[in-house]
């Protein structure tokens, strides 16, 4: 059975995209950096995230952040 290891998902929001990566605890990198379309974003969300991740936000002043991260959590 694979073992369940935590990843940790960085993602840097702009407007219309956002850039992901994301490591393990040793740092390993374990999806490689990419651009995401906002567009598209629920579609990669089912295809690349796992229930284990930690999906971390960099700071934003952006108003629309509020309402797409109401629309993430779900």
């Amino acid at each position: 059975m694979e073992e369940k290891r935590t990843r940790y998902i960085g993602l840097d929001v702009h407007k219309h995209y956002l850039v992901a990566l994301g490591v393990d605890a040793d740092l390993n990198i374990v999806l490689p950096m990419r651009r995401v379309e906002l567009s598209h974003l629920e579609s990669w969300m089912k295809k690349n995230l796992k229930k284990q991740d930690e999906v971390v936000l960099e700071m934003t002043t952006n108003r629309n952040y509020a309402g797409w991260w109401h629309s993430v959590k779900r």
